[in-house]
């Protein structure tokens, strides 16, 4: 059975989250100053490395980010704006 789990982002280049294999990136939002990605998993499968990639306004996106846009968030009354980025694999 597939459930909603909700993992804390690091405001990193390159963000990972460990989460059970296949799990599905649904959104990115902030809670109560933080940011979080929510996703879609079977709690019962092996756990695996997820990479997301964190993009401020105003930086490059190199070439090599060949990751699925997933949603932009902000922080610190709109001062950062983040636009992440999932990587399904590395």
């Amino acid at each position: 059975m597939k459930a909603i789990f909700k993992y804390s982002l690091d405001v990193v280049d390159s963000a990972l989250i460990r989460a059970p294999s296949g799990a599905k990136p649904l959104c990115v939002q902030v809670q109560k100053g933080k940011p979080f990605i929510w996703m879609e998993v079977n709690p019962q499968n092996v756990m695996e490395d997820h990479y997301f990639r964190v993009v401020g306004t105003g930086n490059k996106v190199p070439d090599e980010y060949f990751g699925e846009y997933l949603g932009t968030f902000q922080q610190f009354d709109g001062d950062f704006v983040g636009h992440v980025y999932w990587e399904e694999s590395k």
